[in-house]
């Protein structure tokens, strides 16, 4: 909810904040240097967002892996086809939420272990 009202009341800016921070956390928790914020905004204004639109696709396959690698609940299998779609329609920042949502859920699993 906090982020909902960040980004409304900065006109949009605190998005970049949140997925720069996405990013960090992903990168962290696949112990790989996959996701690169500066890449992600540069080819998602050349391609006029259609690289962010696979981008939401592949973090949510991603997440998929680090729910199965942590020993929680897996999201359908839709998960990844369902945010691509969400995305395409323009309603991408739902996508997002959900994404940080999983995330949470297994940073919080990972400090109760």
């Amino acid at each position: 909810m906090k982020t909902i009202v960040l980004t409304v009341f900065t006109f949009g800016f605190y998005y970049f904040i949140w997925q720069y921070r996405q990013f960090k956390q992903l990168n962290i928790l696949l112990e790989v240097n996959h996701h690169s914020f500066f890449k992600w905004i540069f080819l998602s204004v050349i391609t006029l967002g259609f690289y962010h639109i696979y981008h939401e696709y592949v973090t949510s396959q991603q997440i998929m892996l680090l729910q199965t690698k942590f020993g929680l609940k897996e999201s359908p299998e839709s998960f990844p086809i369902l945010c691509l779609i969400i995305s395409l329609f323009g309603m991408f920042f739902v996508s997002d939420m959900v994404h940080q949502e999983e995330i949470n859920k297994i940073i919080k699993k990972i400090k109760l272990d």
